[in-house]
């Protein structure tokens, strides 16, 4: 009986090259898992903080999301593997950083002046004291985490090129010694799984939360009477984008773990099958969506009504459990100051009350500028070039060519005005050195005026931010003459400049108004109460430097 060999089939194209489900229909679906996750947390930052502009960050986030697929395809590929992918991700993040921080001011109109920049230059840790930044930047970043880890997973599921260039080869052609290594494909699908269902259960919890009224909580800072809204249209979108998305790409990784196999053991794959299997998928997910929108949710069943009255039960419990051990840790303080004291005190020997404290110094402790300056100046010094370096670096791995000559200039720019800065503090120490050294000489019978020092208005708070206004303004005024008596009134000395500079009138009392309210009422002063009364104090400070007080006073 003779035998016959024959060569094994060819392998269609359709195993050894991606489709356009992976290359196309796959990152995008790993970019809409990952801004959902996101979305579902603006949103309930936004039921319970409404007042700021939380959904602008979707841009941003699907931005980020998007960098970090395509940059895990691009350094996936065969000819990065010898590149530093950490030090990759490293510039990557900060270029990331620095982009959120650019569209916060965008986003807000809150793009800093010379003065902040100024602020900022002596203390770097004023750029990122925005909480608004700090929110955009995690949610940022987890967006960017997420969709990295996802398509890390489905580009090592997917057979790679060394996998598919030796099992496309004829079997009497492989040589053993360039087999790829093997490996379970399914621990990586499980993993994807069990990320998918942790932000699953994130979630459901942002949903859940945004069917209370946030709002009111916050305003009463109580759980009794905690309204119940329904479940709103944008929740219930991102729920079904998040969960229809994840199973497709379940569907997927399954598809590519078959795949996989079927490479390996030389298995001939009919063209059609892959459509089929997404066509199956796509219609059963579609069923599945609909299904669930269409479904009752929150307290339109007797299960949603019980479960809400159970939550309900529950906040009532802890709120009076609360209440409980406040009135026994009440009375256990009232019992040992009792026991500890003399009795009830005579009156008559108590001493009479002390006078109210006088207001403190509106004017802060003295800032060595020169060192602010020079530490400010450093620091932003190494950031520049850093910042450089990471840019060149990110650009030239991705064909980007920079030229040289414009890159050196640069930094020859940056080395000349630093050694100019240092030249500049080295003279003012050469000047003032000797000063120092001398002894104090007593002081006279007549104290010198006070110099008037460098102040940083944003390191003040909003109330200390217009005492600040108000008494620079009387200074100015004092040196051109019209000095604020000492019995005098800030209603009275109101009437003193506007009878020397009558075009000031507004600007004098809307700068008094808001001086009284600082200095004597108790109310709360928020940040956008400061910008009008600053624009008052700019302009009267303006005309109070542009020309000299009338003669007559």
């Amino acid at each position: 009986m003779s035998q016959t060999t024959s060569s094994p089939p060819v392998l269609p194209p359709s195993i050894a090259h991606k489709s356009w489900s992976e290359r196309v229909l796959q990152p995008v679906l790993i970019g809409i898992t990952a801004v959902s996750l996101t979305t579902a947390l603006l949103i309930l930052l936004h039921v319970a903080l409404p007042m700021r502009p939380w959904f602008w960050l979707l841009p941003l986030c699907a931005f980020a999301a998007g960098e970090g697929i395509l940059t895990t395809h691009w350094l996936f590929q065969p000819e990065r593997r010898t590149l530093n992918h950490t030090l990759y991700r490293a510039t990557e993040l900060v270029s990331i950083l620095f982009f959120t921080r650019f569209y916060t001011w965008f986003v807000l109109g809150n793009w800093p002046d010379l003065n902040q920049i100024y602020n900022i230059l002596l203390s770097p840790i004023l750029l990122f004291a925005d909480v608004y930044f700090l929110v955009a930047t995690l949610l940022a970043w987890i967006t960017w985490q997420r969709a990295v880890d996802a398509a890390h997973v489905f580009l090592k599921i997917a057979p790679d090129t060394a996998e598919i260039a030796y099992y496309s080869l004829p079997r009497h052609k492989r040589q053993p010694e360039n087999r790829p290594v093997s490996f379970d494909r399914s621990p990586l699908l499980m993993h994807f799984f069990q990320q998918w269902i942790y932000g699953s259960v994130v979630l459901v919890f942002c949903a859940a939360l945004t069917t209370f009224d946030l709002v009111g909580l916050v305003n009463r800072r109580s759980l009794f009477g905690l309204a119940r809204l329904g479940l709103r249209a944008d929740m219930l979108v991102t729920l079904l984008l998040y969960f229809l998305a994840g199973f497709l790409l379940i569907s997927q990784g399954r598809f590519a773990i078959l795949r996989a196999r079927w490479l390996a053991e030389n298995v001939r794959l009919r063209p059609e099958m892959e459509r089929k299997w997404y066509q199956q998928a796509w219609r059963l997910l579609l069923v599945v969506g609909l299904v669930a929108a269409f479904l009752p949710i929150g307290s339109t069943v007797p299960i949603g009504r019980l479960v809400a009255w159970f939550f309900r039960l529950v906040l009532v419990v802890v709120n009076v459990v609360f209440y409980l051990f406040s009135l026994v840790f009440i009375g256990l303080f009232a019992l040992i100051s009792f026991l500890l004291g003399s009795g009830t005190p005579d009156l008559g020997d108590l001493p009479a009350p002390p006078p109210p404290p006088s207001p403190p110094d509106l004017l802060p402790e003295e800032v060595d500028e020169a060192i602010a300056l020079f530490f400010g100046s450093f620091f932003w010094g190494v950031v520049v070039v850093a910042g450089v370096l990471a840019l060149i670096f990110f650009l030239r791995d991705r064909g980007v060519r920079l030229e040289w000559g414009w890159v050196t200039a640069v930094l020859r720019a940056i080395r000349n005005w630093w050694y100019g800065l240092w030249q500049d503090l080295s003279q003012q120490i050469t000047r003032v050195w000797p000063e120092w050294q001398q002894p104090k000489r007593p002081s006279s019978s007549t104290p010198a005026p006070a110099r008037w020092r460098f102040i940083r208005l944003n390191a003040l708070s909003p109330r200390d931010q217009i005492r600040y206004f108000y008494l620079s303004t009387v200074r100015r005024a004092s040196d051109k003459g019209v000095a604020r008596q000492v019995s005098e009134t800030p209603l009275e000395y109101a009437h003193d400049l506007k009878e020397n500079w009558p075009e000031a009138d507004t600007d004098v009392e809307s700068l008094t108004d808001a001086f009284l309210k600082a200095q004597y009422s108790p109310s709360p002063i928020v940040d956008e109460e400061v910008h009008p009364v600053k624009v008052h104090w700019k302009r009267l400070k303006a005309r109070l430097r542009g020309r000299k007080r009338p003669s007559g006073r």
